[in-house]
């Protein structure tokens, strides 16, 4: 974490502690909690088909957020609760590039949250 510059190494793993105690950053993420019928589900991937290789993914595979500093967060690794990443994906993420999908339907905004969470590794 070289971007740390006034935090130590044992400060930012408290601060992971902290976060991932109260936002379960590092937890799988939960069940989806409303349901997504295979039309919404298949919406919302060609969504996130269509977005993907932009640098609000957070991927840091992307070729395009590469050169960030810091870089985002590979959300492959870090997650957010069900109701946090549909209120990202609704609203978008202040201070970032990542624009708000208010306007998509809710359903196909929780098949985002599902499409995301199918990405996560272990």
């Amino acid at each position: 974490m070289g971007y740390f510059t006034i935090y130590d190494r044992y400060q930012v793993e408290d601060l992971m502690t902290y976060l991932n105690e109260k936002y379960q950053v590092l937890a799988r993420p939960g069940d989806i909690p409303h349901p997504i019928a295979p039309p919404a589900l298949a919406q919302a991937e060609a969504t996130y088909s269509k977005t993907a290789p932009l640098p609000r993914t957070g991927w840091r595979g992307s070729p395009v957020s590469r050169g960030f500093k810091p870089p985002p967060p590979d959300l492959r690794v870090y997650s957010l609760t069900p109701h946090r990443a549909f209120q990202v994906i609704t609203h978008g993420y202040p201070g970032t590039m990542m624009p708000g999908f208010g306007e998509l339907a809710e359903e196909v905004r929780w098949g985002l949250v599902k499409t995301v969470y199918r990405k996560r590794t272990e």
